[in-house]
């Protein structure tokens, strides 16, 4: 994934199988800079990202490191077990790594403060990339949903609808955004709370199944189906 205006970073390896669910990723989350899926001990089975693909392989490599050393220490998981995923927020970035059956994993780099949004989506590849790595028969719990989103200006919904559903207003609990992708939590009028993200094409997506209400629109944007 790159940036309008920046160029492709250097990419030696041959495209594989994950290599399309790893753009899907970078492409639906805002702040994204690169993600690399992970082997147990740290090496890149495969990548994508619009920096240079050393940088985030090292990042991901440190962050299977640092759970694998986590996971050594008894004391911190006597009662919770062991974690589903690390985040490390530094000054400028923030990497998290979520993980996958038999000590794989998915590091993604991103910028300070997107990771309340990218949550949703980290876990979703997680679950897409175990399913095509044939380590999981069970298929992601919730694939991005393409909404319609009404809107007073375009940075600003103020009502969103699923394809097959309803218009709905919501009210926006928090925001981040980057250079063309931004994102919104956001609180339906029934209580509900999901998360909506414009991505770099200008496409409108949520993580969680919009219910179906009547609810007036005040305008809205058509949008595409998410391709993988």
């Amino acid at each position: 994934m790159t940036r309008r205006g920046s160029p492709a970073p250097r990419r030696d390896e041959s495209p594989t199988s994950f290599t399309p669910l790893l753009h899907t990723l970078l492409e639906r989350l805002p702040g994204a800079l690169g993600a690399v899926l992970v082997d147990r001990d740290g090496e890149a089975v495969d990548w994508a990202g619009r920096l240079d693909g050393f940088d985030v392989k090292v990042a991901a490599a440190h962050l299977r490191l640092l759970y694998s050393e986590t996971v050594a220490q008894p004391a911190l998981l006597a009662e919770a077990g062991p974690p589903r995923e690390i985040v490390v927020r530094c000054a400028r970035r923030t990497y998290a790594l979520r993980m996958l059956p038999e000590g794989y994993g998915v590091a993604v780099t991103l910028a300070r403060g997107a990771f309340p949004v990218a949550r949703p989506m980290l876990a979703w590849a997680a679950e897409a990339l175990a399913l095509e790595a044939g380590l999981t028969r069970k298929g992601p719990a919730q694939t991005p949903i393409d909404v319609a989103v009404g809107a007073h200006s375009p940075d600003v919904p103020t009502s969103l609808r699923h394809p097959r559903g309803e218009w709905q207003r919501l009210e926006i609990l928090g925001s981040f955004r980057d250079r063309e992708a931004l994102g919104h939590r956001v609180r339906l009028h029934d209580g509900a709370e999901v998360n909506i993200t414009r991505d770099a094409r200008g496409d409108w997506w949520s993580d969680t199944l919009i219910p179906e209400r009547i609810q007036a629109p005040g305008g809205h944007k058509r949008n595409h189906p998410i391709s993988s």
